[in-house]
């Protein structure tokens, strides 16, 4: 019990001392809370940090005069901005000209086609006929399924990535449905349990 309460009043006086240290570093940095002159720590008056940070380092020839050390902050950047204009003297230095400009060729524009009045040529041939096939079940789980379909009057059993008589590839086989590869369209084709044609 003893050393609980001398813990407890160690504690609370270190974090007293933190908060006191922390809180005179504050009004040290920021003048409207700095501490009286009576107190230890002498404040800086606000006048003399302004007239500070506004003074030149060296006096260069040709320099225009600093501000009056009386002015605050909003007049002072006025008057160094009145008595330093910018005056553009070559316009081929513009610093906000891009170094690389990017040319856009356009292509030529196309010629139109002028069709020919009679036949130049055998007729196109007839597009392929699209594949039918009818899927009677699917069986299997996520790692490995089989699907049931009849195709051209004859049944399969089929599996991932198998090719039917050269016409087709099973892409995919889904719980609902069967994804496949037809090579004479060259596209793909989904036929759901049930359904395409016998």
């Amino acid at each position: 019990m003893k050393k609980s309460l001398l813990w407890t009043i160690w504690g609370s006086a270190l974090f007293i001392m933190i908060f006191l240290t922390g809180a005179i570093a504050l009004a040290e940095e920021n003048d409207e809370f700095a501490m009286p002159a009576g107190s230890g720590t002498a404040a800086a008056p606000a006048e003399a940090k302004t007239s500070d940070a506004f003074a030149p380092a060296e006096a260069k020839p040709g320099d225009a005069s600093p501000p009056p050390a009386n002015l605050d902050e909003s007049e002072q950047v006025e008057v160094l901005s009145g008595s330093h204009k910018f005056t553009p003297g070559n316009e081929s230095k513009d610093p906000f000209k891009p170094l690389v400009v990017k040319k856009v060729i356009l292509p030529p524009a196309p010629t139109p086609i002028s069709k020919p009045s009679g036949r130049s040529g055998p007729p196109l041939p007839p597009p392929p006929k699209p594949i039918q096939l009818f899927v009677s079940g699917v069986c299997g789980n996520e790692n490995e399924r089989l699907a049931m379909i009849m195709f051209e009057n004859k049944p399969y059993v089929v599996s991932k990535d198998m090719v039917v008589d050269g016409k087709f590839k099973i892409v995919d086989i889904l719980p609902d449905r069967l994804v496949i590869y037809s090579n004479k369209e060259q596209m793909r084709r989904t036929f759901p349990i049930g359904g395409g044609k016998r």
